[in-house]
């Protein structure tokens, strides 16, 4: 029993440890340099954490960080991973429904009501004093067979309404179609018309009344160098400019046809590549132009000084180049994000 008893005060000394790395992990966007767009696919991909638990391991982090003052009762047992990581969607909950940040000392009161509680008095707890606060919607996917999946998920009555006023519009060419099916034209409908995989977005005419080309664009791999940073040698280097001249330009948007090509190229994934192991990103999700040399520093639209960056490695290019202080207002934004 002693040796047990050692062996789980050791491995809450670890966790506690393991809470503090992913913390600075965070601070430092070590995960971006990995190659990863946040903390959660970098722990899942890169340390085989399950899903369940690399959340679990999240939202205690950000709870040590909120509120350091749990450092000892973590460490202690007074509080486990599974009770913080249920106060902490409590509050992304209650801050959602409010509109404002929790301050820290409700944070430090509520964190408080969980010591030494099971799983049951913590839920108990949490519903009396935030009643309002509903919980966060949860998805599963469980798959069927070789073609099939089955998802459950809640819908607000005002969605079901939507989905059912659909089914009856398309009633003359959708009869007794089943919600999956209306599902499945809505989104068919919606990628058709946004997708850049499926949709080619042409030139638009010339004053000469002739289509312009598709600009040819070297392979991603040539092109730019894909790490923030290696970027001290940007691959394009802008005219010389005087400092009047810079002031006076404008930034000029990027062609709708030009953005599509340069989409279909990175197969709509992040082109970010962890130089050392080649690991590339391929985020599909808040993806972003990003130019090689910024547009403030003189960088223009020229397709070898563009691509396709997720904004987490958009920010950390950024970053790189301007400087972390400059770019802290969007760090806040991309921490809603990743849930940090």
């Amino acid at each position: 029993v002693s040796e047990l008893r050692l062996a789980i005060r050791e491995e809450r000394k670890i966790t506690l440890h393991i809470l503090q790395l992913i913390n600075e992990a965070h601070d430092r966007r070590i995960y971006a340099d990995a190659g990863y767009p946040t903390p959660f696919e970098w722990l899942i991909k890169e340390f085989a954490y399950s899903a369940a638990a690399a959340m679990r391991r999240l939202d205690s982090a950000r709870a040590l960080r909120d509120v350091p003052s749990i450092e000892k009762k973590i460490e202690t047992g007074e509080v486990n991973l599974t009770n913080l990581a249920k106060v902490q969607s409590v509050i992304r909950s209650e801050e959602k429904r409010t509109g404002e940040r929790m301050n820290a000392v409700e944070r430090i009161k509520t964190f408080e009501l969980i010591e030494n509680k099971s799983s049951r008095e913590v839920e108990a707890v949490l519903a009396t004093v935030f009643p309002d606060a509903a919980p966060m919607k949860s998805e599963s996917i469980r798959t069927i067979n070789e073609t099939e999946v089955r998802v459950q998920m809640t819908l607000s009555k005002l969605q079901l309404a939507a989905l059912e006023r659909v089914r009856e519009v398309a009633s003359h060419s959708k009869l007794g179609s089943s919600l999956s099916e209306i599902i499945d034209m809505l989104a068919n409908t919606y990628l058709e018309k946004n997708d850049p995989l499926r949709r080619e977005v042409r030139p638009r005419k010339a004053s000469t009344g002739r289509v312009g080309k598709n600009p040819t664009i070297p392979e991603a791999s040539t092109r730019v160098p894909m790490n923030p940073t290696a970027l001290t040698t940007p691959a394009i280097t802008p005219a010389p400019e005087t400092a009047a001249q810079k002031k006076l330009s404008l930034r000029k948007p990027i062609a709708p046809s030009l953005r599509n090509i340069l989409f279909r190229q990175a197969q709509a994934r992040c082109q970010f590549v962890e130089p050392r192991t080649g690991h590339r990103c391929e985020s599909r999700r808040l993806l972003q132009i990003d130019h090689v040399l910024p547009v403030s520093l003189g960088g223009t639209n020229d397709a070898r000084n563009l691509r396709v960056f997720c904004r987490t490695h958009n920010l950390a290019a950024a970053e790189y180049i301007l400087g972390k202080e400059k770019m802290q207002p969007f760090r806040r934004e991309l921490d809603c994000y990743t849930n940090f």
